[in-house]
């Protein structure tokens, strides 16, 4: 924490105020979860909407015997472990097991939100007192709101690919294994971390790899317990096949609802490619990624352009233990590679922006928190820009034609890459001011690049 961001002892006039604000602040925070939960209780209650009922009806499925990928309405998908897990709640019945599963739901996002500010506020070496951590909670909250209410209230699952990815994060130091470990209890929950191994490696994070690789076989393997082996890995094979259908383009299967890479209501670059390279045969898959990967390096070589201005190596030095050092760069990383995955997924919708949780509260914490010398107007233009693209236009009859074009290309997802420029620059801005420093033999490597923040001399 350096000097200006010291925190005012209370009981003077600054301290009092200081107090109000706070406790204004957790008064807005408690507000906003009122309303979350009840959007909760009501999803539970309205049983015919809402994707619990696929998990709750493959559960059901594997206590009875049956294959849960054609239970209800063929809507589950996942590998066979988050059905599993939740056997016990069948014998609630439906809506008290939604409820059930709906407060777990909160009680892991909360412990998410707790381990995400604490490790930002340590990362950027800055304040984390009542009024910070309240403002910060808000702010998140607010930017949040729809996909987290959204998550709740169709009592949906990514809270624990989130939650698997927070204790990951937090312990990748300490417990590198442990770390590893949560991370494999992530993918066998969605399939998207996928993406985690491939950036571990590159960063050298070998023991975290290899507790991933043993929780994922672990938590993949744990509904054999119960199933058998064989009829374990069968119900595997099963939800992997579904992805890669998903990105070989082809229809679903009879009776699985698994809907195509064009699906409108996807987000990601992805599927907007694919609908606009669409035909009677369906898309060409070749020319989806041919038209992708441009994206995807666009955006990499901007991020380690914006790297090199600040003094940051992407590459020479880094890994191994260099990585204990500059934790805020490791935090910043694994926001990138969430919105990656969200962005070049073949299949993300709004609701799975809520794994997003960490990399807002680590925009709203450099945008509230002061810290002169930072430069913070790329960030707040992409929070602005991105808030903007995801509601708008809105869903009005006047509005349809322009919001199914904007879905169709995506749009919203344009500007969170525009975001996470602004996130890059702004973050990196506020710790280096804030005495942030690469490893030496970072930066010994590059000596030629002046360490002085760019961001500061905008």
């Amino acid at each position: 924490m350096t000097q200006n961001e010291r925190v005012i002892p209370v009981g003077g006039p600054q301290g009092a105020k200081r107090t109000k604000l706070a406790v204004a602040a957790w008064i807005g925070v408690a507000a906003m979860w009122a309303w979350i939960m009840y959007r909760m209780w009501r999803g539970a209650v309205l049983t015919e909407t809402g994707d619990f009922n696929d998990f709750y009806f493959a559960a059901e499925a594997l206590r009875l015997g049956t294959d849960p990928y054609t239970s209800n309405r063929g809507g589950y998908l996942y590998p066979p472990l988050v059905a599993w897990l939740l056997q016990p709640l069948v014998w609630l019945g439906l809506v008290k097991a939604g409820v059930v599963w709906g407060v777990v739901n909160m009680l892991l996002t909360l412990v998410c939100m707790t381990l995400s500010v604490r490790l930002i506020a340590k990362a950027l070496r800055g304040p984390c007192d009542a009024l910070t951590v309240g403002a910060v909670w808000l702010a998140t909250l607010a930017l949040m709101l729809g996909p987290v209410q959204s998550e709740l209230e169709h009592g949906q699952t990514d809270v624990l690919v989130l939650t698997g990815l927070c204790v990951g994060l937090v312990l990748i130091e300490r417990l590198p294994w442990l770390a590893g470990f949560a991370l494999g209890l992530a993918l066998l929950v969605k399939h998207h971390v996928i993406v985690f191994p491939a950036y571990l490696v590159i960063r050298r994070r070998w023991k975290t790899v290899i507790g991933m690789l043993l929780g994922g076989v672990f938590f993949a393997f744990l509904p054999a317990a119960g199933l058998g082996f064989a009829k374990a890995a069968g119900y595997l094979g099963q939800s992997y096949g579904y992805l890669f259908r998903l990105f070989g383009g082809e229809g679903a299967p009879e009776g699985i609802n698994l809907h195509p890479i064009t699906w409108e209501l996807s987000i990601s670059i992805t599927s907007a490619m694919a609908r606009f390279f669409d035909g009677p045969g369906g898309p060409s898959m070749a020319l989806v990624g041919l038209a992708t990967l441009p994206v995807a390096g666009a955006v990499f070589l901007a991020t380690w352009w914006i790297y090199r201005r600040h003094g940051v190596p992407m590459f020479v030095g880094r890994g191994g233990r260099a990585e204990r050092v500059i934790m805020a760069v490791v935090l910043l990383e694994w926001c990138g590679v969430i919105i990656g995955l969200l962005a070049f997924s073949p299949q993300s919708i709004t609701r799975h922006t809520y794994i997003m949780l960490p990399m807002q509260m680590l925009a709203a914490y450099v945008l509230l928190v002061k810290r002169p010398g930072a430069c913070k107007w790329p960030l707040l233009a992409g929070v602005i820009g991105y808030q903007l693209a995801a509601r708008l236009p809105p869903g009005e009859e006047p509005f349809e034609a322009a919001l199914t074009a904007w879905r169709h290309v995506s749009g919203a997802t344009w500007f969170l890459l525009l975001m996470w420029l602004g996130l890059v620059w702004s973050a990196l801005s506020f710790w280096r001011v804030g005495g942030g420093a690469v490893s030496a033999g970072a930066a010994e490597a590059l000596t030629e690049h002046p360490v002085a923040d760019a961001g500061a001399q905008t």
